[in-house]
């Protein structure tokens, strides 16, 4: 099933007369949180049942069309050790299908020591 995208039609929104036209948003798209959601389970799949998420930050930049392939990805950018834990501060963000990053984020995630 192909989306056939609809010709702008200039109506208002709300159709209260409130003089806000309709812009960019004439397609469907996502809820724009739900990309902060995904980075923040990237972090905890990944730091298991024994890591604590300390802080998790994101941007919404860019509209996702429903349709649109998206990637959440991250990397581990320091490690470091700061009132007795062993935190890590990870780069995160989702990726459309064209390579547009819509959401970037940043997340600290405390892990447990291996001992060493």
């Amino acid at each position: 099933c192909q989306y056939a995208p609809r010709a702008f039609t200039g109506k208002r929104l709300g159709g209260g007369g409130n003089g806000l036209e309709r812009q960019a948003a004439w397609r469907l798209h996502d809820f724009g949180m739900q990309r902060t959601n995904w980075l923040g389970e990237l972090c905890t799949d990944w730091m298991g049942d024994q890591g604590t998420l300390k802080r998790l930050w994101s941007q919404i930049r860019q509209v996702n069309f429903i349709g649109d392939v998206n990637v959440v990805k991250g990397q581990v950018a320091k490690k470091y050790l700061e009132n007795g834990e062993h935190l890590v501060d990870c780069d995160l963000f989702v990726e459309n299908q064209g390579g547009i990053v819509s959401a970037p984020g940043h997340a600290t995630i405390a892990l447990p020591s291996n001992g060493k």
